[in-house]
């Protein structure tokens, strides 16, 4: 039976098609995902005091700063059923908001209060991470995180029981936390270690620092990919250098304009100058967002049209440390997830391809006009 046609002026609505693509995201914190409800339950289990019970305000928080609300969400979470089931609660919240597909996940074995032993924590995640599997689809791969707080021979020590114990879903190191607390250069040694023993790396840098972070962290640490990286615009020659050696950089969207507003973001220069991006949520509740919403907020703040979302979405796949078959299969699998949405081709969307979205910040209409076929935008992807 033939596929019915669109008829001109059918409104397609663009929000709705950014947080339905499939993705795959790379900057998230477990301990920044905890439901508020989980969050007082697992105050009250433990009898840790909070500021407040309310989920309603538990976020909004004019009693700390942001790493101080990161310090209560972890100080809650103690045995290994709290770590399963935040782990389980994340993953679920990033299919119902988001459509996720695939994640590689921070966390921070020495910023949780729990007597749990590493392998016990990891373990206890890992329970989470297979559950969410099985009952929603979604993949998800951890990534044991340095505090840039502690002094380099604790991370050397993380670094060295992430290596003892190693499971299939520990895919790489991070290193998180404010730039002033901690030079990149005090962490070589840890790095160093987690490179020989071939785990991926990654740094949060040039966010709340000056580029040369970056640079020490790509060169000195051997990261192959950056989580932040806004400071980077400051020095254009290393910004020619990351665009020409394909650095991707796992940015966000909401938390940089809840400071800045969107006019100002620096995400829409470091596309326009040409590196490749790939979009987080970061710390979902506490920004009050999810991956989804960080999608709609870079299409109608940048004014990007589909075409630049999905290959966004597929930045994420390429970012990743999956290998290279299980990249193109999935890249095979998202491709034909957007194919569907999207009626198999985009050129048979109405040329009146557009949404109003009216926000507290701003309001953009979306003119997607002589939009390529998915195939065609995707062609370098395909086998």
């Amino acid at each position: 039976m033939p596929r019915q046609q669109q008829k001109k002026g059918d409104t397609v609505d663009y929000r709705q098609f950014l947080q339905k693509i499939p993705k795959a995201e790379l900057h998230i914190h477990l301990n920044g995902t905890l439901r508020a409800t989980t969050l007082i339950e697992l105050a009250a289990k433990h009898g840790v005091p909070l500021p407040t019970t309310d989920p309603e305000s538990i976020y909004h928080f004019p009693y700390t700063d942001f790493f101080g609300m990161l310090q209560i969400a972890s100080s809650v979470v103690r045995d290994a059923d709290d770590f399963s089931r935040i782990t389980y609660e994340s993953l679920e919240d990033g299919v119902k908001h988001a459509n996720l597909k695939y994640r590689e996940m921070f966390f921070n074995p020495t910023l949780f209060p729990s007597e749990l032993t590493y392998p016990e924590m990891l373990d206890a995640m890992i329970d989470g991470v297979e559950s969410a599997e099985s009952d929603y689809g979604v993949r998800c791969n951890l990534i044991p995180c340095i505090y840039r707080g502690e002094s380099a021979q604790q991370a050397l020590e993380m670094v060295e029981a992430v290596i003892a114990n190693r499971r299939d879903q520990i895919v790489g190191i991070g290193m998180d936390g404010p730039e002033a607390h901690g030079p990149p250069e005090r962490f070589v040694e840890a790095f160093q270690l987690a490179g020989k023993a071939g785990l991926g790396r990654t740094a949060h840098s040039s966010e709340d620092g000056p580029p040369e972070n970056t640079v020490t962290c790509l060169d000195l640490l051997g990261c192959d990919r950056i989580d932040h990286g806004y400071s980077v615009l400051e020095d254009l020659d290393l910004v020619a250098r990351m665009r020409d050696e394909g650095i991707f950089f796992n940015v966000i969207i909401r938390a940089w304009a809840k400071y800045t507003g969107f006019n100002d973001h620096p995400v829409k220069e470091m596309v326009k100058r040409g590196l490749r991006v790939t979009i987080g949520s970061d710390d979902p509740p506490i920004q009050h967002g999810n991956l989804g919403l960080e999608y709609v907020d870079a299409a109608y703040a940048f004014n990007w049209g589909a075409e630049k979302m999905i290959e966004i979405c597929m930045n994420g796949i390429d970012a990743s440390w999956l290998d290279d078959d299980e990249k193109r299969r999935m890249r095979a699998d998202f491709t034909a997830e957007i194919n569907a949405m999207l009626a198999d081709d985009l050129d048979n969307l109405p040329k009146a391809f557009f949404h109003y979205f009216r926000g507290p910040w701003w309001s953009v209409k979306l003119d997607l006009r002589n939009l390529k076929p998915v195939a065609d935008v995707l062609k370098p992807l395909q086998d």
